[in-house]
């Protein structure tokens, strides 16, 4: 058990094929949940971390503001007993070079030879290639012959595909590009190397917190297609890690729980990737047992704000989660939220709609196909209702059932702007309502 925590609190981690890392850690949560006669567990995952203590410093952070306004919330919150279960899990942040304003990105310039092997070398472990590590070795060393050699750019992009494992049965990949698979190297590594491939037009009037709201220029020419590249081959790989922890790994767990507990509430909470993990917690396998937890918490979530549609295409196409919300497995809210501040959330949809051979225009945006949880919130779904994330103080009326999408443009800065006490407030609300 953490000490450092103002909750009682077990860390379980998970390895990246969702096993556990250590099974005594989920007796140490059983334990921790009798010992402490727990009402309601709030269940915490982290999403783009490459280092465990930074997602115990977000813990920290945002357990810390909740509990200094439990106090001010209605009185059910604050007799309760909550327990923390924090989900440790390997993910990997992609190389922001060209998400980072002041960076090489917007002033035009552009990477040589060694500032991208070195990305490339960075990003190295995120991959489930059992032969990742040869592979990127056999990228770094044709980075020096790309920018002249169209054979080195098409070898580069046939070598860099290979890394990319398909998911299990078990799990599904979402909006994966055709282009991304079908596209020769060469003509690839020009598409993705085009100046204007990630221009959201934002309102001015969004940004008032911070500098521009917008996800910012990607690096150009052949070398930043390279790198943009292997961030996307990374995006879709720690999406799919996500989902396979979510369901082979932390729902299993969930299911001990309640075994043992039967009225305990559980209230997941995920930021960014770990919003797609706990998803998948709650939707399993399919063919899977339901589960029903007391809320859900979407901060920033890292996947499509189709994820809980209902028929997004007008053709009858659900989104992959949809099921969560069909067969009413969270009994109270769910809150989501969103801003046009979030820049890592877009990454790929930019990319993806590029590839797609659609205009660039609007990209990623609530009307776009292409768009994240954390930048729009649920889009089409029936039960999403519209709200601002305010405040700490806000008074909020969560109903049971239905998706409350927080705007957020004025109280999130960017993707890791989560442990403030303006989402802690919405959290002690969620609790409250459920």
């Amino acid at each position: 058990m953490a000490t450092t925590y103002p909750y009682p609190t077990t860390e379980v981690e998970f390895t990246k094929n969702g096993s556990a890392h250590d099974p005594g850690q989920i007796e140490s949560l059983l334990e921790m949940i009798d010992d402490n006669e727990t009402t309601d567990l709030i269940v915490i995952s982290h999403g783009w971390n490459n280092d465990m203590d930074e997602a115990r410093r977000l813990y920290r952070r945002l357990l810390q503001n909740v509990k200094r306004q439990t106090g001010a919330a209605s009185d059910r919150v604050d007799s309760r007993h909550l327990g923390v279960l924090a989900v440790l899990w390997p993910s990997k942040k992609f190389a922001e070079r060209e998400l980072i304003a002041s960076g090489a990105a917007s002033t035009g310039a552009g990477i040589d030879d060694e500032d991208l092997i070195s990305d490339i070398t960075v990003l190295a472990d995120a991959f489930d290639a059992p032969d990742s590590e040869q592979v990127v070795e056999r990228l770094t060393a044709l980075v020096p012959r790309l920018e002249d050699s169209p054979q080195a750019q098409r070898e580069f992009v046939d070598l860099a595909r290979t890394l990319l494992v398909d998911p299990s049965d078990d799990e599904v990949r979402e909006e994966l590009p055709e282009q991304l698979q079908a596209m020769d190297g060469d003509e690839l590594l020009m598409e993705l190397g085009k100046p204007d491939i990630s221009q959201t037009h934002i309102p001015a009037e969004t940004d008032e917190i911070g500098e521009a709201a917008g996800l910012g220029s990607f690096l150009t020419g052949v070398r930043g297609g390279a790198l943009t590249l292997m961030n996307l081959l990374t995006y879709y790989q720690m999406k799919d890690r996500a989902g396979v922890v979510g369901m082979k790994g932390l729902r299993p767990v969930l299911e001990r729980v309640v075994a043992k507990n039967p009225s305990i509430k559980l209230h997941l909470v995920g930021h960014s990737f770990g919003a797609r993990l706990v998803t998948a917690a709650i939707r399993g396998k399919d063919g899977a047992s339901r589960i029903q937890v007391a809320s859900l918490s979407l901060l920033q979530g890292a996947f499509s704000h189709n994820g809980l549609a209902e028929d997004f295409d007008r053709k009858g196409s659900d989104g992959y989660f949809r099921m969560v919300l069909n067969d009413h497995r969270v009994s109270g809210p769910v809150i989501i939220t969103h801003t046009v501040n979030d820049r890592a959330v877009g990454l790929a949809y930019p990319i993806a709609s590029r590839l797609a051979g659609h205009d660039s225009a609007g990209v990623g945006d609530a009307a776009s196909p292409w768009g994240g949880m954390g930048r729009n919130g649920a889009q089409h779904t029936p039960e999403a209702e519209a709200g601002i994330l305010g405040n700490p103080g806000t008074v909020y009326t969560l109903k049971p059932g239905k998706v409350h999408n927080l705007l957020a443009d004025k109280t999130i800065r960017d993707h890791s702007d989560v442990e403030n006490e303006s989402v802690a407030g919405a959290l002690v609300a969620v609790i409250d309502a459920s």
